[in-house]
């Protein structure tokens, strides 16, 4: 029983090193990186992935280089290779900046995504950053919305609403509620009697 139990541990030992082995992390970080390709716009889940892979940063930066070497893609690696070497003093820069409260929040927005292109680059920002920046600018647009369409009728206001979400690709299913709850909102401007807000 005992040298079963070493033997299990030995190979429990091989297997972990074998996850381990240099080659083994390379398939992992081409399958995330291919992966970040064919979902861009939040590289934060990229780089919370790369972490739970890599014990050792250092070693594992070396591999994702190799990775980017040897990517079908070129253009696409060039990019990702500038976001991952200008993300350190990006995030640095982002922590250590304070925005003016006098800037309402579309014009705070302007300026981190402004910091962002200036620091990672134009492409890279929208690569690394684009789902928020969608919704982001979706946010921004639907409070005009509701600013601007007070003497619309409700199904003029409903049907802004609706181009709006086609526009910047916002699905019903994806953001159930968010959907259910602007759209109320909308049908709700002008209404004035609690019964009816029910």
């Amino acid at each position: 029983e005992y040298s079963n139990s070493n033997e299990l541990t030995d190979k429990e030992r091989a297997l972990k090193e074998s996850r381990n082995s240099p080659s083994n992390i390379k398939k992992i970080l081409f399958a995330q990186v291919e992966s970040f390709q064919n979902s861009p716009g939040n590289i934060n889940t990229f780089f919370s992935e790369f972490k739970s892979t890599c014990s050792n940063k250092a070693d594992c930066l070396l591999l994702l280089d190799q990775v980017l070497d040897e990517y079908p893609d070129q253009n696409f690696a060039r990019k990702f290779r500038n976001i991952v070497k200008r993300f350190p003093v990006y995030e640095e820069t982002m922590q250590s900046t304070v925005m003016s409260t006098d800037l309402d929040a579309v014009a705070r927005y302007n300026e981190i995504w402004k910091m962002r292109e200036k620091m990672l680059g134009s492409s890279e920002a929208m690569l690394a950053f684009g789902i928020e920046k969608n919704y982001a600018d979706y946010q921004f647009n639907y409070a005009k919305l509701i600013e601007n369409t007070e003497n619309d009728s409700t199904s003029q206001r409903l049907s802004k609403f609706k181009a709006l979400r086609e526009k910047y690709h916002l699905d019903d299913a994806t953001d159930p509620y968010a959907s259910y709850e602007h759209a109320l909102n909308l049908a709700l401007i002008g209404v004035e009697d609690p019964n009816q807000k029910q």
